[in-house]
């Protein structure tokens, strides 16, 4: 699917390549006539070859280990239900249009980050844990200028697949394989990090927010969606739904919220804002009835061994302002999906002496 005319990594990507081993940038490529394609750092010397025509820009080591292993995992899971043989057709369309799950509540929060970024054309957009690239392969058709990275490379099920999806909508975006809690990316290089389903597939959540925070430009915005929660009165190993994966070496966590708020807020990000799936769309008018209605499903729950707590916890979630109320929500459904968004702070104004 690469066009024999294509650079293997565009002008406009390489200048803000980093060296995962060392940080400086940017990498070199090698001359098109050399015998086997790599980048290579001016400053350590480390080489770095490709997979499917796509960068492989990792650090081997013990950080890189589990991403590897997820990378496996997934091929091998695939195999075992019977999908990845079967040569899936490409769904351009996804995740709009569809009558099935997950894609449905996928499509409804994918609305949503897409209200918030305003895309007018130009933006530079990271998505990582992009999977096959879908949600990169929008952002272009939109005029962004986008870059997907994600760890698994394959061409049946990973990455490797967005050549035949850049090749059906006649669009352009850059992939890479990388680890997205040392991106191999320039300081201040984007202007909204994107992120569908991938938070909760990083054990180092501090790693992760800090790595996004220095890609970001200063104003920047972190959008993500999709990463299911831990409800308060559960504790993260009590919520089985990410087994089968993580029998295949799939890291699988499912946290509560204020795990998430207080990684990205030490990470440095102001503006936090959550919301779950269901609530974003919501007028006050629509919201309030139907928590009212929702609390029926976790009122016999025991909050820290009480159901008194619980019910009382439901009866003030229904009295908050909007933001608090969400966030209780966010704590006492059975089956919250986390979708977040905060924003690199600008720089202060240096003050001048008088």
């Amino acid at each position: 699917m690469i066009s024999s005319r294509q650079p293997l990594v565009q002008p406009d990507l390489l200048e803000i390549l980093t060296c995962p081993a060392c940080g400086t940038g940017p990498l070199r490529l090698t001359p098109p006539e050399a015998p086997t394609p790599e980048l290579a750092c001016p400053s350590c010397r480390a080489t770095y070859g490709f997979a499917n025509g796509i960068p492989l820009l990792y650090k081997d080591d013990f950080a890189w280990a589990p991403k590897q292993r997820e990378s496996q995992g997934w091929v091998e899971m695939w195999k075992s239900i019977g999908l990845y043989d079967q040569d899936l057709p490409i769904s351009v369309e996804l995740p709009f249009g569809s009558t099935t799950e997950p894609w449905i509540t996928i499509e409804r929060m994918f609305r949503a980050a897409l209200f918030q970024m305003d895309l007018r054309g130009g933006e530079r957009v990271l998505d990582i844990g992009a999977g096959e690239g879908w949600a990169a392969q929008h952002f272009a058709q939109r005029g962004a200028n986008a870059v997907a990275i994600d760890v698994v490379p394959d061409a049946k099920l990973g990455l490797g697949r967005a050549w035949g999806r850049m090749a059906l909508t006649e669009t352009s975006f850059d992939l890479l394989i990388g680890d997205n809690e040392n991106l191999p990316l320039a300081r201040d290089s984007f202007d909204i990090v994107f992120a569908s389903n991938a938070l909760h597939h990083h054990d180092n959540l501090g790693a992760l927010f800090d790595s996004i925070f220095r890609v970001l430009k200063p104003g920047g915005r972190l959008i993500t969606i999709g990463d299911p929660l831990a409800p308060i009165y559960l504790r993260e190993h009590d919520v089985t739904d990410g087994d089968r994966e993580k029998s295949f070496g799939i890291i699988e966590r499912r946290r509560h919220l204020h795990e998430y708020v207080l990684a990205v807020w030490r990470a440095g990000f102001h503006g936090i804002h959550v919301e779950d799936d269901k609530t974003f769309w919501k007028r006050n008018g629509e919201l309030y009835p139907w928590m009212d209605r929702e609390r029926a499903r976790f009122e016999g729950h025991a909050t820290l061994g009480s159901t008194r707590l619980t019910r009382l916890l439901a009866w003030t979630m229904l009295r908050l302002p909007r933001p608090l109320a969400v966030v209780l929500m966010l704590y006492l459904r059975e089956d919250p999906i986390l979708l977040l968004s905060c924003t690199k702070p600008q720089p202060e104004p240096r003050r001048h002496p008088r």
